[in-house]
């Protein structure tokens, strides 16, 4: 596949003078557009209304405005827990926090998104209930639903989440809480499920503004506390960071486009797909099986964990292969890696600061017998070391594109890019620590990506205590099957348990 070209001095300067010359002068005509808009907004919705926040909008391009496109947690605690105690935990510690001046400290949790003049807009909901926002999911009996196995509890998430947050009220804030139980081991735990708009938050807003407060608070592996703690950012190295990203936009637009080929394998080349995803329900691997990975090969835990899933999914694609599709030589893969650009000195506060780099591999680079020798292509694919360059590239594309002019100008950029893929994957770091809530211990917490509507998969790994847990979702039409998508969870899996027997035989 066309590799992604390094930043250097040379494509730089070239890049830095399209981007002044050419894109400044569009970014300004897109801020006075969206000034007029923002007044409008005000005039009509109230002084409290205004356009979403260009950073929240990733998700509003066409192709990903469905319920797909909705961030999902999942929290598995030890023991019962009420819906009442999970909701007066909520309420005291985050929704009905003020701030010194008497405003909310979230105020995002009580306000409407809606479509106007082709912009996203979010506008104070008056009739904000909470109840409405903490439900238990029932059993056929009208009692709180017990899941007694993985697939009671997948179908529950599958019922749940394959719709809006609020399909017969709209206007109502996108945000709830679903309670269900799970017996394991002759226990009965706790499960939250987490459905919300993406507009509110990323993972590293929900990690650090509104699961260390809902969670019992312990200042010494609080991700906020350590957070705050670290050395801030200055603005003058804020502002060239910025500065870099903003120049370097049209280069990180050609390596979007030399990456960005069209996604040819038998998953992707899949008839029939639908709205709707398959879940599974969250899988654990040991940490310290992928640490002896990592100390033996030199690979970060992303790259480990990418190359896995890449042999994994080129084992789904050998295994549904019906030979009609292009020759297994020409298949390729491309996933989007949503990368975090939170900063010590951000605000702590609900709001979404990532952005997302295209990678790609093909058949020949993920096949080999050698699992190393794959390993040794994922390094170079994925620890590209203009990484951190092309990620505040495209964090900057992101704020003065998505809701910086209209959506439909979006549309016509994005959303036919974004059908050309066949998956997501992202790798967050949780806490190292036993966390608890209201005394109960945290057995797991993990997200599943937003997907657009022709997206196959996405995979998310969240590290906590000594276990990595996986969360993974296919669409339906890509998958036949909740079972079919298993079965890529097992070649996945298997793929990471053939790569650590192979190093550290090969330093044994």
């Amino acid at each position: 596949m066309p590799r992604a070209i390094q930043v250097n001095p040379i494509n730089a300067t070239i890049s830095a003078v399209i981007s002044v010359l050419i894109y400044l002068p569009l970014v300004l005509c897109g801020f006075f557009l969206r000034s007029i808009v923002r007044a409008i907004t005000k005039c009509k919705f109230g002084r409290q209304a205004d356009v979403t926040f260009s950073g929240d909008c990733t998700t509003i391009v066409k192709g990903m405005r469905n319920p797909d496109s909705l961030l999902a947690a999942i929290i598995h605690c030890e023991n019962e827990l009420s819906l009442e105690q999970l909701k007066e935990r909520f309420r005291e510690k985050i929704l009905d926090v003020r701030n010194p001046d008497g405003s909310w400290l979230h105020p995002k949790l009580r306000s409407s998104f809606i479509y106007f003049l082709n912009y996203s807009v979010s506008v104070p909901y008056q009739d904000f209930d909470s109840d409405q926002h903490f439900v238990y999911l029932m059993d056929k009996n009208g009692q709180p639903l017990v899941c007694r196995s993985d697939q009671d509890l997948e179908d529950a998430m599958e019922k749940s989440l394959n719709t809006d947050v609020h399909p017969d009220q709209p206007l109502v804030p996108k945000w709830i809480f679903r309670v269900c139980y799970k017996q394991d081991q002759g226990s009965v735990h706790t499960c939250i499920i987490m459905h919300l708009d993406h507009r509110l938050a990323d993972a590293g807003g929900i990690l650090l503004a509104l699961m260390p407060k809902f969670l019992d608070e312990d200042l010494k592996s609080d991700p906020s506390v350590m957070f705050r703690s670290m050395r801030p950012v200055k603005l003058w190295q804020r502002l060239i960071l910025y500065a870099k990203g903003f120049l370097l936009i049209p280069l990180v637009l050609l390596r979007t486009l030399m990456v960005a080929v069209v996604d040819r394998n038998p998953l992707h080349d899949r008839e029939g797909k639908q709205p709707g995803r398959f879940f599974l329900a969250p899988q654990h691997i040991p940490m310290k099986k992928l640490r002896e990975i990592r100390v033996n090969t030199g690979a970060t835990l992303n790259t480990i964990l990418s190359v896995s899933l890449f042999r994994g999914v080129h084992r789904m694609c050998e295994k549904i292969n019906d030979g009609s599709g292009p020759l297994k030589r020409s298949w390729n893969w491309t996933i989007t890696a949503p990368i975090s650009r939170w900063l010590p000195g951000d605000k702590v506060e609900l709001i979404n600061r990532s952005t997302g780099i295209l990678y790609g591999m093909n058949s020949s680079e993920i096949s080999k017998n050698d699992p190393l020798d794959a390993l040794a292509k994922a390094k170079y694919v994925f620890e590209d070391p203009s990484k951190n360059d092309y990620g505040w590239a495209m964090r900057l594309l992101g704020l003065t594109m998505y809701n910086w002019v209209p959506m439909y100008v979006n549309d016509l950029l994005f959303a036919k890019g974004v059908r050309n893929y066949t998956g997501v994957f992202s790798n967050v770091r949780g806490n190292e620590s036993v966390q608890h809530m209201m005394g109960n211990k945290m057995i797991s917490m993990v997200p599943y990506v937003s997907m657009w509507d022709n997206l196959d998969y996405g995979m998310v790994s969240f590290s906590y205590h000594d276990s990595m847990t996986v969360a993974l979702a296919g669409r339906i039409g890509s998958f036949k099957s909740r079972e079919e998508l298993r079965q890529l969870w097992h070649f996945i899996k298997e793929e990471i348990e053939i790569l650590h027997e192979t190093a550290v035989k090969k330093v044994s």
